[in-house]
């Protein structure tokens, strides 16, 4: 197995836990209206384009516009996210010997660019990465493997040559279905749901296997 060229990550709940808080600001602005956000309903739209926003989720199940008060403070509780969610333990040591190695970086994320490229400028690694694909850039979102395609075009890079860093199951899907490796470091919103194809599971990006991949 020749070593990678590149590494991808996936950004929400790969380089940084978003998908916790935001969780848990949708379950509580449903309870807060008299329904359940069950984790195996949240966990079928992790990391996929069919993860509508909050207000949008509730008006489809509530028939009406949802209160006002409500959304008022689960957008406070996705503040506090953007603004206080730390980088994955892991994450940084791979960056720094991925580029230690000559080996080129880029992220492919299911959220928008003005989700993603403000945490990694509050998190410090934006310079880091060569390109930055994002879910407004492409058709299709995961499991569709559009945005690694994207990805690997950028970087001007065959697909067999990128190792991908994901903690979804669609995530994963997404990075075979655009024929490149994939490791997989579930979170704890998505360790409930991880692809049972998937070859390497690993619990943190602190036990990434250097060697294994020619590092």
């Amino acid at each position: 197995m020749n070593p990678p060229a590149a590494v991808i990550f996936d950004f929400d709940g790969t380089i940084a836990d978003t998908e916790t808080p935001v969780y848990e600001a949708a379950r509580i602005a449903h309870e807060e209206h008299g329904l359940e956000l069950p984790m195996a309903t949240w966990i079928q739209v992790v990391g996929t384009a069919d993860n509508k926003p909050l207000a949008e989720r509730l008006r489809d199940e509530l028939g009406r516009p949802p209160d006002a008060d409500v959304m008022a403070r689960a957008e406070e509780r996705h503040r506090h996210a953007r603004e206080n969610v730390p980088v994955l333990p892991g994450v940084e040591d791979l960056i720094t010997v991925a580029k230690s190695h000559d080996r080129r970086l880029a992220i492919a994320s299911s959220s928008p660019i003005d989700w993603v490229e403000p945490h990694l400028t509050r998190l410090g690694l934006v310079d880091h990465f060569d390109h930055l694909s994002t879910r407004d850039q492409v058709d299709r979102g995961k499991p569709a493997p559009d945005l690694f395609l994207l990805a690997a075009a950028r970087l001007g890079l065959d697909p067999a040559d990128i190792l991908v860093i994901e903690d979804s199951r669609h995530g994963y899907a997404a990075a075979r279905a655009a024929g490149m490796r994939c490791v997989v470091v579930p979170n704890a919103i998505t360790a409930h749901d991880v692809h049972p194809d998937a070859e390497i599971v690993l619990e943190s990006l602190v036990d990434f296997p250097f060697a294994h991949f020619g590092f």
